[in-house]
Parts: structure tokens; C-alpha cells; sequence
């Protein structure tokens, strides 16, 4: 091909046609002689031949136009751009590579970008395209060119072609050989699988034949098992029947248990009261001789009282008018015993202080229970003080005790222990106090030492002294009690006669009195007494184990208006 032919025509004044011409010629040399197909004039192919290995980095335009997809695109940005694929342009030009755009069409477009331009240095042989590009966009000459091109890229072309249709023809006797070696491979799998399935087949035969077998097996023992559950039933029927007859034995022989131990209670109780009956007997029997010797002991002192009475009736027929000597004591009538032996006496017979305590707290509710006594200031005069056992719980009741006695040991006891006490006859003290000037009178076994007489002159000034409501209290030893009336009493050698309680309610009563009340007091404890079990035992208790003292408590009435 002569030079001249392909010079350009000088039609524009901006192009150095000398130098275009001189580059043409240059390169039109350059494609005569390369076998390769130039990247100028390559056509893509969408074969399926392996692409060159991406382990080197691709440095040509051939080595980019050999690979295809993704991985086109990917060293595409590498070669031409200098960087990795953006999503965004990875996404697009996939998408035109895709649907039928061709490889050089992509290639141009990123050489030919503004940052594409900016790394041309990057990719050899861009200037040929370069001045490819320039002259394919020429008015005139551009289909001239383009005619050119493809007839000197012909031969070159040509044998582009014949080598992919090599490689394919290669490509398809790889694939002829690898599809008999699978066919092969898949013939043996099928055989094999015909052995596996025969011998499925028999393996299902005989679990069909053993599933027969334990169904048939298992029918047996389930049959068997019914049997047993049945035979077991009635097994249990006949346990629970056992078991309920075990129980009815149970709670009859529970019955008999109780039966027995009740009997065994009521052994123990019998043999228990005839324990007692025996004791009770023995006791008994020396109760019994004890009353004999208290009978003899009282025939004694019934003499005894006969000669006394004897001798206290011809006292009285020499003793001067009652009246005119009723204010004297009867201490005076035994002047010959002597203060200190009567305390001694006393104090060996009657108890100690804590003694006589404790069986003066019986009178506490019955004092405070008095309206009156709460209500006036006036004094609680004690005749016959004694100790002052009486006047020390006056005290702490928060009343205005004062103590009157004969005793001068008496006084001075009583006055150490800080109370008003005066050495007097009581009688007469008391005949010498205005109407209506006393809270309370009380004399504990004082009345037993007075005459008649003396005792109705105490009531008589009593009921005088006493303000309304004023509270009236005498103890005395109780004759109720045969021991007491018999014998202890006569202990005393100043006391004249015991008083017996209906006469002293009586004589209180009649002297004007109201709310009399007789107080039994002090009894015998129960373990000296008969057990009772009859009524003679009872009758014995009352007559020598019952109150060995008793009290009449009597309330001066008001007056009306």
C-alpha cells in the first residue's frame, strides 16, 4: 500500500496534516507486521475461554479484552482508572457488558473520561487510539479510515478468529472428554445405586418379616400382659379385701385395747378406793379414839364448868349492882397475872405477828367496801389491841387507827411501832367519847372475858359512839367447833364462857344494828380432817374440825330524817 494514498486532505488549518500523515504511515507499518489482532480493531467474543490469570496485574489492553464479567470491569478501573471499581460504576458498566455492549465501547469510554485522561500515561499504546479515535471522527475521511483499518487488520483478524476457534474447539473436546467421564462415572453411580437399592429391597423384606414377627411376638405378650393384669386385679381385689378385713380386725382388737385399759382404770380405781377405805378405816378407828378420849376429856370439863358456874353464881349474889360497876375491866377481876405473862401466853397460843397478819387480811374487803370509812376522817378505835397486828393494817388502808388495852407490855409495843395506843379500860374510854365520833369499833377476843352485863354496855355505848354507817366488828372463839368450845377455850384462864354465834348475832341485832353478819373462820385444814365419804364424816367435821373462830360484823343504821 503506497504512502500517498492514505495522506488526509487539507481541509481544516488547525491540524498539522504533515505530522498526522507521518504518525498514520507509522502505525499502518506497525499493524503489517504484528500477527496479533491490534486492540484497535478487536472484536469481542463471548466465548467461554478462560481468562488470563489475575494473580499479575494487567498491563495491556490484550490482557484486559481476554477477561470477561466482573472481572473485566474490576481491572478495567485498575488499568485505565488507577483504582479499585466504585460500586456505583462497577454496577454500570456491568450492566452494559451485560446486555450486549461491547468491551473496546467500555474501554473507551473510561480512557476517554476526565479521569481517565488525567491517567494516560498508565496505558501503553492509548496514544494509537488516541489518534484512532480522532481520525474515525473526522466529516470526511472517517468511513475512508475506518475501511482502511479493517482491511489491514484483516489477515491479523483472521487468525485472531482461527485461534478462539482453536481454544473452543479445544474448549469442546475438554468438555466431550469430561461429560463421557461423567457419564461414566454417572453409569457406575447407577449401578451402584441398583445394588444399593437391591439391597434396600432385601434389608426392608426382612425388617418387613421382623416387624412381622415382634408384631406377632408383641400381640402374644400383650395378650399376656392382659392376662397378668387381669390375674393381677383380682389379686388386688382380693388384698384390698384382706386389707379391709385387717382393719376391722385392727379396730376390734383397738376396741378391746380400750376396753381393757378401761377395765385396767377402773381396777386401779377400785383397788385405790379400797386403799383408801382401808385408811380410811384405820383413821377411822383412831378418830374414834381420839372422840373417846376428847368424850373423857370433856366429862372432865363439863365437871369442871359445873364447879366454876357454881362458883361465878355465888360471886354474883356477893358482887355489887351491875350497874353501878359496869365500866370495870374484866382484867382487873385477874389482877394477879402479870402483863409480860399474858403476852407470852398469847403470843405461845394465838400465833406470831405474821399469823395473826394474815388472818386479819379476811376483814380488808369488808372494810373497804364501807362507804363511810372512805368518806370521814374519824378514828377506828381497836379495844383489846394487843400487838397491834390490827392497827398496822388499819394504817395501810389509809384509816385513823387507835389502840386500846389494859396490858402496859401491849401499849408499848404498839406505841414503838408508831400508833396512838392508850393503857385503859376499854369500857370505860369508850363511855367517855361524845355521840357519833368513831369510824370504826373492833375487838378481837375481848367479848369471851366480859360478863354479860359488860358486853351489853359495850354494844350500848357501840351504837352511841359509832357515826351512821359506822362499821361494828367482834371476833370470838366459835363453841360451834366442840373442840374449840371444850377445850381450847378453857386455855385462856381469864375467859369467863364461850359465846355462842346465833346469841352474839342476836344481842347485836337487838342493839339496834343493821347488816349483821356472822363469819365463820379459821378451819381445821382438810388433811387433818375425816374424809367425807358420808354423812356422819361430815357431820364429824363440822362438830370438831370446823372455824375455830368467828366474827359478827354489823353497820350502825343512818338516822331518819
Amino acid at each position: 500500500m503506497n504512502e500517498d494514498k492514505i495522506m488526509l486532505k487539507r481541509n481544516n488549518p488547525n491540524i498539522d496534516f504533515d505530522a498526522l500523515n507521518a504518525r498514520i504511515a507509522e502505525q499502518l507499518t506497525h499493524y503489517q507486521h504484528n500477527t496479533a489482532i491490534p486492540p484497535e480493531f478487536a472484536v469481542e467474543t463471548r466465548s467461554s475461554a478462560p481468562a488470563v490469570s489475575t494473580t499479575a496485574p494487567i498491563t495491556s489492553i490484550t490482557e484486559l479484552l481476554s477477561l470477561e464479567d466482573k472481572e473485566f470491569v474490576s481491572e478495567a478501573y485498575k488499568l485505565l482508572l488507577g483504582r479499585p471499581s466504585d460500586n456505583d460504576g462497577l454496577n454500570h458498566y456491568l450492566g452494559l457488558l451485560r446486555s450486549g455492549e461491547e468491551k473496546s465501547h467500555i474501554i473507551n469510554s473510561l480512557a476517554f473520561s476526565a479521569e481517565g485522561k488525567k491517567n494516560a500515561h498508565l496505558v501503553p499504546g492509548r496514544t494509537k487510539q488516541l489518534i484512532k479515535r480522532v481520525i474515525l471522527k473526522l466529516p470526511v475521511i472517517s468511513k475512508v479510515s475506518a475501511t482502511l483499518f479493517s482491511t489491514l487488520s484483516a489477515p491479523q483478524f483472521r487468525r485472531y478468529i482461527q485461534a478462539r476457534f482453536n481454544h473452543f474447539y479445544r474448549l469442546g473436546e475438554d468438555h466431550n472428554a469430561r461429560l463421557n467421564n461423567v457419564d461414566s462415572t454417572f453409569a457406575a453411580h447407577a449401578q451402584q445405586l441398583d445394588t444399593q437399592q437391591e439391597a434396600i429391597a432385601a434389608l426392608q423384606e426382612l425388617v418387613s418379616q421382623q416387624a412381622a414377627d415382634n408384631l406377632a411376638s408383641f400381640s402374644a405378650q400383650q395378650e399376656m400382659l392382659i392376662e397378668n393384669n387381669e390375674f393381677l386385679t383380682l389379686q388386688q381385689t382380693a388384698l384390698t379385701e384382706h386389707k379391709d378385713h385387717l382393719t376391722a380386725q385392727k379396730e376390734t382388737l383397738t376396741e378391746h385395747n380400750e376396753f381393757l385399759t378401761l377395765q385396767q382404770e377402773a381396777l386401779a380405781e377400785h383397788k385405790d378406793a379400797l386403799t383408801h377405805q382401808k385408811e380410811t378405816i384405820a383413821s377411822q378407828s383412831t378418830i374414834i379414839s381420839q372422840l373417846n378420849n376428847e368424850a373423857t376429856t370433856q366429862k372432865k370439863y363439863i365437871e369442871q364448868l359445873k364447879l366454876r358456874i357454881n362458883t361465878l353464881e355465888n360471886l354474883k349474889a356477893a358482887a355489887p349492882n351491875p350497874e353501878k360497876q359496869r365500866t370495870v375491866s374484866p382484867i382487873s377481876q385477874s389482877a394477879e397475872i402479870e402483863d409480860a405473862f399474858y403476852v407470852a401466853f398469847e403470843s405461845h397460843f394465838r400465833g406470831s405477828t405474821e399469823t395473826i397478819t394474815s388472818r386479819l387480811q379476811y376483814y380488808v374487803p369488808l372494810i373497804q367496801k364501807n362507804p363511810t370509812l372512805k368518806a370521814c376522817s374519824l378514828p377506828s378505835v381497836d379495844i383489846g389491841c394487843g400487838r397491834g397486828e390490827w392497827l398496822n393494817v388499819l394504817r395501810e388502808e389509809g384509816l385513823e387507827p387507835l389502840g386500846i388495852d389494859l396490858n402496859s407490855v401491849n401499849v408499848a409495843l404498839c406505841s414503838e411501832a408508831g400508833h396512838n395506843a392508850l393503857k385503859t379500860d376499854g369500857l370505860s374510854w369508850l363511855q367517855d367519847q361524845p355521840d357519833n365520833s368513831l369510824a370504826l369499833i373492833s375487838s378481837f377476843h375481848v367479848i369471851e372475858h366480859l360478863t354479860f352485863e359488860q358486853f351489853n354496855h359495850l354494844l350500848t355505848q357501840a351504837i352511841r359512839t359509832l357515826v351512821p354507817g359506822g362499821m361494828l366488828i367482834l371476833e370470838t372463839p366459835n363453841p360451834e367447833n366442840l373442840i374449840t368450845g371444850a377445850t381450847h377455850f378453857y386455855t385462856d384462864p381469864t375467859h369467863l364462857h364461850p359465846l355462842p354465834p346465833a346469841f352474839t348475832e342476836f344481842t347485836v341485832t337487838y342493839k339496834g344494828f343493821t347488816d349483821v353478819t356472822i363469819h365463820r373462820l379459821n378451819a381445821i385444814p382438810e388433811e387433818f380432817c375425816i374424809p367425807q365419804n358420808s354423812t356422819t364424816a361430815e357431820r364429824c367435821n363440822t362438830l370438831f374440825y370446823g372455824p375455830q373462830d368467828y366474827a359478827v360484823t354489823a353497820v350502825k343504821p343512818f338516822l331518819d330524817n
